[in-house]
């Protein structure tokens, strides 16, 4: 008898350490099982029943436990290998894929495809201006260097507070560079104008004293090519004003030499400046 009194005890106390242990595991929210406790005075047999009544209460309490630890780490586990959620900000492949998919399903190229078809077009129209595909794939290039030098510009002057500093002019870097002739050629291949417009010519002013016209394409000016009017607007500042300098303007197709004083001019013109389509007026 007490063999067996000693039996059920041993037995009890294992399962009460065990219910300990798996009572501290993470996510479980197990009720905490009733201690037990002996009666005093009882008989041999009352106390022997209770012990077994107690065993088995803590038997099913572990089985419990053990089957929420089960369903714990099923759960860890399909959070461990499924879908996760990209951090804000982050490019997600998936969505990439999916995004590139439905564009081909439509019959439209993904923007990855799209900018190089764009890159492309515009090296074969460099190289249909006459340069090699190798100085068309450098000028393509260094036009980036370009414009990534004058986004740092901008954002350093923005940064230290003097915008003035800003003033990187991408297309005068590139055209220093290739010099006139190929830079020319350069605007005739991204199909920009490569002379300024005359838009528009102001009452009594020196354009119209010059004998200027809407529709006259300014080639030069006091001997220096020029391809924008802010271009034109700068040389008309240089050297002594009222001085006598010499314009070249095509009219008809035609190159024509008129002596303009150096100064405000009064037209308004467009040039390389805007999309290829057009430029924005500008004017002195």
């Amino acid at each position: 008898m007490l063999k067996k009194v000693g039996m059920v005890v041993v037995l009890l106390a294992a399962g009460v350490a065990l219910a300990m242990y798996l009572r501290g595991w993470p996510g479980s929210a197990a009720p905490e099982a009733p201690v037990f406790q002996p009666q005093t005075g009882a008989s041999a047999e009352v106390r022997i029943a209770d012990l077994e009544r107690a065993l088995a209460s803590q038997a099913d309490r572990s089985r419990a436990l053990e089957a929420r630890v089960a369903e714990l780490e099923r759960l860890r586990g399909e959070a461990g290998s499924g879908p996760r959620t990209p951090p804000a900000g982050a490019i997600d492949p998936e969505r990439v894929a999916q995004v590139r998919e439905r564009l081909r399903e439509e019959g439209r190229p993904d923007p990855a495809t799209l900018r190089e078809r764009q890159r492309e077009r515009r090296l074969e129209n460099l190289v249909g201006a006459g340069f090699t595909r190798e100085r068309a794939e450098w000028i393509e290039r260094r036009t980036e260097e370009l414009e990534y030098q004058a986004m740092q510009a901008q954002f350093e002057a923005q940064r230290t507070g003097r915008p003035g500093q800003a003033g990187m002019d991408v297309q005068r870097a590139l055209r220093a560079e290739l010099g006139d002739e190929d830079y020319e050629r350069y605007l005739r291949g991204s199909g920009r104008p490569t002379e300024v417009q005359v838009l528009d010519v102001l009452a009594s002013s020196a354009a119209e004293r010059a004998g200027l016209q809407p529709g006259d394409q300014v080639v030069s000016y006091a001997g220096t090519r020029v391809f924008d009017m802010r271009e034109l607007n700068a040389l008309s500042r240089e050297g002594n004003p009222g001085e006598t300098v010499i314009m070249e303007v095509r009219r008809n197709g035609r190159i024509e030499q008129v002596p303009v004083p150096r100064g405000v001019l009064g037209m308004s013109g467009g040039g390389l400046r805007g999309p290829p389509n057009g430029g924005p007026r500008g004017g002195r």
